[in-house]
């Protein structure tokens, strides 16, 4: 009797444990989200700001006879700022108004306002290659060599096939900004022709299934490169995601009612190949990969759920 009730509480606990868990990712997801949310508003503030100076500054150049610039500069300097006579109550209630409106324009978590991606510069992109680096992946420093942006004319229509998939999604505002590792002749036909180009490649072992694998961490993608020093920059639409222990690898979607996975990671290959007899442990030991732990993984089945952004060619200085 004894044993059945320390049985029973024994189990209670497991299930509570496993609801916590489950919290706990999902609060983990939603703090991204809104991280991501808050940067991004902040440069559709910014550009937006810019642009209301620049028309100001229009009006003040035509009322004193001189010509408007026929193509003004995206990048204002500060003192043109500063110049701009300052606004009526009623203005900045209208200006205010139009800001809301753009930046929440039914395009779910980021809006469709946003800045072109184009305009990030090599340095922008080097400062969020460099924040979503883990000193426990090995590396010190992954330095950008080359970033290469979808070209103008496939970024409309990569985008719209984008959106028309994500309102499908059961959480539509759930959008992150992933690395994903692959060879580099299939990352470039991913940002020139988008995810509908191409199949998943197959995952040894099958693992969680044939999907998508996306990383938060370009140090954690960059262990699955096989040392080309290529990465795919993308905008996943993770949605609804359904917390994956179990590998599995005919799974082709997630289940009912979610949108994607969120799994504890793949083994590193280098430490796999260790595992496997196939190198030297002592290698391992060694090298960058020593102690890695797994870190989770987005996977996505459907790759409308993804949008290329930038090809992303890089060096890395190892710990």
């Amino acid at each position: 009797m004894e044993y059945s009730a320390q049985l029973a509480l024994v189990e209670r606990l497991q299930a509570e444990i496993g609801s916590l868990r489950t919290k706990v990712c999902s609060q983990h997801d939603h703090a991204a989200v809104l991280t991501a949310q808050n940067r991004q508003l902040a440069k559709e503030n910014l550009a937006l700001k810019r642009e209301l100076a620049e028309a100001r500054r229009g009006r003040v150049d035509t009322s004193i006879g001189l010509p408007l610039h026929p193509h003004p500069s995206p990048i204002y300097p500060a003192e043109t700022v500063a110049a701009a006579p300052p606004p009526s109550h009623a203005s900045l209630r209208a200006e205010a108004g139009t800001l809301a409106a753009k930046a929440h324009s039914g395009a779910g978590a980021y809006g469709t306002a946003r800045p072109p991606e184009a305009a990030l510069s090599i340095d922008e992109l080097q400062a969020e290659v460099s924040a979503s680096i883990k000193p426990e992946h090995g590396l010190a420093t992954m330095q950008l060599v080359q970033a290469s942006a979808v070209a103008p004319q496939m970024a409309a229509r990569l985008e719209s096939r984008f959106e028309a998939c994500r309102r499908q999604l059961s959480e539509p505002s759930l959008v992150l900004r992933l690395y994903l590792a692959g060879q580099p002749s299939m990352l470039h036909r991913l940002l020139t022709e988008g995810f509908g180009a191409a199949e998943p490649p197959a995952q040894p072992g099958g693992n969680f299934g044939r999907g998508w694998y996306f990383s938060r961490y370009a140090s954690r993608a960059h262990c699955f490169t096989g040392g080309s020093g290529c990465l795919l920059l993308a905008l996943v639409a993770v949605g609804n995601t359904e917390t994956v222990v179990r590998r599995d690898g005919s799974r082709g979607a997630p289940s009912p009612g979610y949108d994607s996975i969120i799994i504890p990671g793949r083994p590193l290959p280098a430490v796999a190949s260790a595992l496997r007899g196939s190198i030297d442990p002592a290698v391992v030991s060694r090298g960058s990969y020593a102690s890695a732990p797994h870190s989770e993984e987005y996977v996505i089945f459907d790759g409308s759920q993804a949008m290329p952004l930038y090809l992303l060619q890089y060096e890395v200085t190892v710990l």
